[in-house]
């Protein structure tokens, strides 16, 4: 990533930040606390004009830990 590229993310997530601040801190919490394996993850989404809303979970695995920890290694570079 080059820096403009850098510059416009950082813009970019500074304006999102303001706009759902409370969104902001769940994913800092879920980033600072351990997830188990057996771990539930939920996700809903609602369309606007759409009749039904999608829904979908996943339970976490051993290999999922491995990827999620690859993840927060390379966030932190």
């Amino acid at each position: 990533m080059n820096i403009g590229d850098m510059m416009k993310f950082k813009g970019a997530w500074d304006k999102f930040s303001a706009s759902h601040p409370q969104f902001v801190k769940f994913l800092s919490f879920m980033a600072s606390s351990p997830i188990e394996k057996d771990t539930v993850f939920r996700l809903s989404v609602e369309r606007p004009g759409a009749e039904k809303e999608i829904k979908t979970s996943i339970r976490i695995t051993e290999s999922d830990l491995e990827l999620l920890q690859l993840l927060k290694s390379m966030a932190k570079k």
